[in-house]
């Protein structure tokens, strides 16, 4: 057998040699590659059976189905994740039309696509680009079949979404997902996007033991990385907590909204200044004033508009008065 092995090893990459180019033996080299490929990770040589995949080009050859044009990419984008090439992975995974997954045969390609996606964004921390991969799968028959997988991928839903950056997107997502009917079996991530949801603040040590423990529990994340899930539902926190107060308080010193964040003062100053620069808030501090002002000058315009609409209701409401006295000299003429 072991003599043999470089026997077929050669035998290989004649035919891969013989057969390239040539149109109607193209499905029968990827299949061979695809061996080669096998054979060289088998041996550990993972890099090498990365650079013999990455080649093939097989989304537009016409014999092969799309069950295995679709295993094959992802098995481009597998070494691809494996060797640490996240770049080429992220553009070797967009060959695949997510469309085709709405085929209920090809759900578990459809899973290991997501997978993978999900495992790509992780490693640049795109919290919301994460939430969108498991969102993906929510509705697989696979997911839907299993409570403990439904469970799950609910659960990541939920922390992944509340560790996004706050935008207008992420505000509709949340409201969207509060609405999904198995929450309620889920008490603590119901109760989580509860709190972001409503316009009250809320502060880290109310959530951070709960949060902690769910996260170790997973068993998916290691130390860093769920310190830094923490750390980054801490300033997601503060964040909602500043866009509440934002909401309340035309002005409020400084010293006032670090009690309401329940942070130093110097925090809360940098991450006003950091939603500020990310435009997500406005906001104008007063450093020898200590105040904090959030509401925005008006324009000309503005002014001038608000003045006609004070004059409008006013004038409407005037009229409305002389409406009912007029209506009551009436009413008492007749008696």
């Amino acid at each position: 057998e072991e003599r043999g092995e470089p026997l077929k090893l050669s035998l290989i990459e004649t035919l891969r040699n013989v057969s390239e180019g040539k149109m109607y033996v193209e499905v029968e080299r990827a299949r061979l590659t695809r061996i080669l490929s096998r054979m060289q990770e088998a041996k550990g040589d993972v890099d090498a059976a990365r650079k013999t995949m990455q080649d093939t080009v097989v989304e537009t050859l016409g014999g092969m189905d799309k069950r295995e044009k679709t295993d094959f990419i992802l098995e481009q984008v597998r070494l691809c994740l494996e060797t640490g090439d996240f770049v080429r992975a992220n553009i070797v995974s967009k060959k695949i039309q997510t469309k085709i997954f709405k085929d209920p045969e090809l759900d578990d390609l459809k899973m290991r696509f997501y997978s993978m996606n999900v495992r790509y964004h992780l490693n640049s921390h795109n919290w919301l680009d994460v939430f969108r991969g498991h969102q993906a799968m929510w509705d697989s028959p696979s997911v839907q079949a299993s409570e403990a997988l439904a469970h799950r991928c609910l659960k990541l839903q939920v922390l992944y979404l509340v560790l996004s950056q706050y935008n207008n997107e992420q505000s509709n997502l949340m409201h969207t997902l509060s609405t999904e009917k198995m929450l309620p079996k889920l008490p603590m991530y119901e109760s989580l996007l509860k709190l972001f949801i409503t316009k009250e603040i809320f502060h880290y040590a109310d959530v951070q033991a709960g949060i902690a423990a769910e996260i170790a529990a997973f068993g998916d994340f290691g130390e860093e990385e769920q310190a830094l899930m923490l750390k980054t539902l801490h300033q997601r926190i503060t964040q909602h907590n500043i866009i509440v107060i934002g909401g309340y308080y035309a002005r409020v010193r400084m010293v006032r909204l670090a009690e309401l964040l329940a942070l130093p003062l110097e925090d809360a100053e940098k991450q006003l200044c950091e939603m500020v620069s990310d435009k997500s808030i406005y906001a104008r501090i007063d450093r020898p004033g200590g105040v904090a002002r959030f509401a925005a000058p008006k324009t000309p315009n503005e002014l001038l508009n608000d003045w006609s609409g004070d004059i409008s209701t006013l004038l409407n409401t005037l009229e409305s008065t002389c409406h009912l006295i007029h209506k009551e000299n009436m009413i008492h003429k007749v008696v």
